[in-house]
C-alpha cells in the first residue's frame, strides 16, 4: 500500500508549481523579511566551518541571522553516533582544504565547550564575528571568559526549536520552511536569495559549488588505470543513493573504470530508526540536489519491503548477465523519478525489457535468496572501513560517505596522473 500512495504524495511535492511555492516563500515575521536562523555547536567541525563563511553570506544578501548555539544530539538521528562524531572530523577536513579554511585535527577540550556554552548563555554573541571568535577560542584552545550561568536551558530551548521547525543537525540555516547544512548547501541558499532578488552586489555566480561544478571534467583517457573499481555501497530505499548511482556510473564511464555496486538493506530493514524529520528533510534535500545535477527525482514509490527485496534478487541473478548495474539504474530511476512500484511485477519487467534481461528468467530469480548472504557481507564491509551509511563510496584506500564527495573520489582517481598549482589533487582529500 505504501508503494501506492507515496506516488502521489512525491509527485505533488515534486511538481514545478510546489516547488515554485517553496522557492517564493517568505519568511512567516513579515518585518524582518530576510530573516535566517542559525544552529551551530561547538563540538561540531561543520559549524565552525559555515561560521567562517557565513559573514560573507550575511554582507551579500543582508540577511538578518539569529544565531542558536545547541549541543545535544537527537540519539535516534544518529545510529552510530561515535563512528558519526570520528568521521565528521576527517570529512570536514576534506571541505577546509576544499575552500581553503581552517580547521584543527582534533575535536576541541570539552572543558572549553562547557566555558563557552556558559559565557554565550550569560553574553550571547553580537554578530557572526563575535560568534566565529568564540568558535575559534573553543577549537584553537585560547583563553575565555569565565561564567557562572548554566547554559543548560538555554541549549535545551534551542534543540527544541531545532526539532519544532523540522531539523536534527548543528551548522544548519533555516530560512522561510527550508534547510541548509553545511557548506554543502549554501549553493543552495545562494541560488534561493538570488531569485529573491536579495543581492546587495553584483552576484555573477555561485561560490559554493567546488563539490560539484568541475565533475568528470578531465579529459576521459588521462586515467591510465583501467582496472581499479569504484566500489559503490548502495541501498534501493536511500534518495542519496539514487543520486550516487547515476552519478558513479557517469564517473566511470566518462574515464573507462568499472563500478563495483554493493547494495545493502535499508536501516528500516535493519531495525533502525529513521524519524519523520529526517525522511522529510533528506527528501527534500535530494530533490533540489537532483535538479542541480539533472538526475531525476522526486515522484516515488517507496520500495520498503518487498520491493527492495525484489530488486536484490534480480540484481543478483542480473550480474550474473552482466547487467547488474543496467538493471539498478533502470529500477532505481522507475522506482525514484516515475513512482513506478517494484513490489509488483509490473514495474520489474518494465525495468528489465529496457535493460535487455529476459523477465521470465528474471521473475525466476525472485524465488531465491542467495543475494541475502552478499547483501550482509556488504554491510560488514561497509563497518569494517569505518562507514556505516549509505551512499559510501571506494576507490583503493579513499572512503567517503555522502553523494556530496564523489569529487573526493574522482581527485583520487586523478592524483597519480595531473597536479594542480604544485599540489596533488588526492591532497584535497586525504588528511
Amino acid at each position: 500500500m505504501r508503494s501506492l500512495i507515496t506516488p502521489l504524495v512525491t509527485g505533488y511535492w515534486s511538481s514545478e508549481r510546489y516547488l515554485e511555492k517553496r522557492t517564493l516563500k517568505q519568511p512567516a515575521t513579515a518585518n524582518r523579511p530576510r530573516h535566517c536562523e542559525v544552529f551551530v555547536a561547538f563540538d561540531d567541525p561543520y559549524s565552525y566551518l559555515l561560521l567562517q563563511q557565513l559573514n560573507h553570506i550575511q554582507r551579500d544578501f543582508d540577511l538578518d541571522l539569529d544565531i542558536h548555539l545547541v549541543h545535544h544530539r537527537q540519539h535516534d538521528m544518529f545510529p552510530e553516533e561515535t563512528m558519526w562524531s570520528k568521521w565528521a572530523i576527517e570529512d570536514a577536513a576534506h571541505l577546509a582544504r576544499l575552500y581553503q579554511l581552517y580547521l584543527p585535527p582534533y575535536y576541541p577540550k570539552q572543558n572549553n565547550i562547557r566555558l563557552a556554552q556558559a559565557y554565550w548563555a550569560e553574553q550571547p554573541p553580537h554578530n557572526v564575528m563575535d560568534a566565529l571568535a568564540r568558535f575559534e577560542q573553543v577549537w584553537l584552545d585560547k583563553s575565555m571568559p569565565l561564567s557562572n550561568y548554566s547554559a543548560q536551558s538555554m541549549l535545551r530551548a534551542n534543540e527544541k526549536r531545532l526539532y519544532k521547525l523540522g531539523h536534527y543537525l548543528a551548522a544548519t540555516v533555516y530560512f522561510a520552511g527550508q534547510w541548509y547544512w553545511g557548506l554543502d548547501r549554501l549553493d543552495h541558499l545562494e541560488q534561493r536569495l538570488l531569485t529573491l532578488g536579495f543581492n546587495q552586489t553584483d552576484y555573477p555566480h555561485l561560490k559554493y559549488k567546488r563539490t560539484w561544478d568541475t565533475f568528470c571534467g578531465q579529459a576521459g583517457n588521462i586515467i591510465r588505470d583501467k582496472n581499479t573499481p569504484i566500489e559503490l555501497f548502495f541501498s534501493m530505499r536511500s534518495p542519496y543513493s539514487h543520486l550516487a548511482l547515476s552519478r558513479c556510473h557517469q564517473l566511470a564511464q566518462h574515464y573507462g573504470v568499472p563500478l563495483n555496486v554493493k547494495p545493502v538493506l535499508p536501516m528500516l530493514m535493519r531495525d533502525l530508526k529513521v524519524p519523520k524529520n529526517k525522511t522529510r528533510y533528506i527528501y527534500f534535500d535530494a530533490l533540489r540536489e537532483g535538479k542541480k545535477l539533472k538526475i531525476p527525482y522526486g515522484k516515488v514509490a517507496d520500495p520498503l519491503g518487498k520491493g527492495v527485496e525484489n530488486t536484490y534478487a534480480i540484481w543478483h541473478w542480473a550480474e550474473q548477465q552482466g547487467k547488474g548495474n543496467a538493471f539498478l539504474l533502470a529500477i532505481s530511476h522507475l522506482v525514484n523519478a516515475k513512482g513506478v512500484s517494484a513490489n509488483f511485477h509490473l514495474g520489474l519487467k518494465q525495468a528489465c525489457q529496457q535493460v535487455g534481461l529476459n523477465w521470465r528468467q528474471a521473475k525466476a530469480a525472485l524465488n531465491s535468496n542467495r543475494w541475502r548472504t552478499l547483501v550482509d557481507d556488504n554491510l560488514n564491509e561497509l563497518y569494517a572501513r569505518g562507514l556505516w551509511g549509505v551512499p559510501s563510496i571506494s576507490y583503493k584506500d579513499t572512503h567517503v560517505w555522502g553523494q556530496d564527495r564523489i569529487w573526493c573520489i574522482e581527485a583520487a582517481m586523478l592524483a597519480p596522473y595531473q597536479k594542480t598549482s604544485g599540489l596533488e589533487q588526492a591532497d584535497l582529500c586525504n588528511p
